[in-house]
């Protein structure tokens, strides 16, 4: 790609993939136009959901995941490779989904029922409402860098 082409990149899913982000992050800042925006989503390390479940937590997936980030981690290296912070928040979105396969990997799943896991989802986050509020426990980061 062209120098100063894009508005805009979205790594959905991707990083947690990588050996090391900033070299990923660089190539972005280079194709990104100024003001142009990465988008990240990310499995996050600090989870309520990870110190719940120890080593069954969905966000491990090894071998496939290579490397995991906290809040502060991921925007350290987004001003490391010279992005400015435009969001920085986690997310409760996949918090009841990665519960539900945490419990199957450990072993421990009751949402066999027909719409068990629904109901189950419903009991996470209404147990969790924190989760909701944008904390730092949610199990996924949603961090956008901005080209400045």
């Amino acid at each position: 790609m062209d120098d100063n082409s894009v508005d805009i990149i979205f790594l959905h899913h991707v990083v947690e993939h990588l050996w090391e982000v900033r070299p990923a992050l660089t190539e972005a800042k280079r194709v990104l136009r100024q003001g142009g925006h990465v988008v990240i989503a990310t499995p996050n390390l600090d989870s309520a959901n990870r110190r719940k479940w120890g080593r069954w937590w969905r966000g491990y997936e090894a071998p496939r995941h290579l490397r995991l980030y906290t809040l502060s981690a991921m925007q350290d290296a987004l001003r490391d490779t010279g992005f400015g912070i435009h969001l920085a928040r986690c997310s409760a979105r996949a918090a009841p989904a990665w519960d539900r396969e945490s419990a199957r990997a450990s072993g421990t799943d009751n949402s066999s029922k027909l719409f068990g896991w629904w109901q189950e989802d419903r009991k996470v986050l209404r147990g969790n409402a924190s989760l909701l509020a944008g904390n730092h426990d949610g199990d996924e980061l949603l961090v956008v860098g901005k080209v400045i």
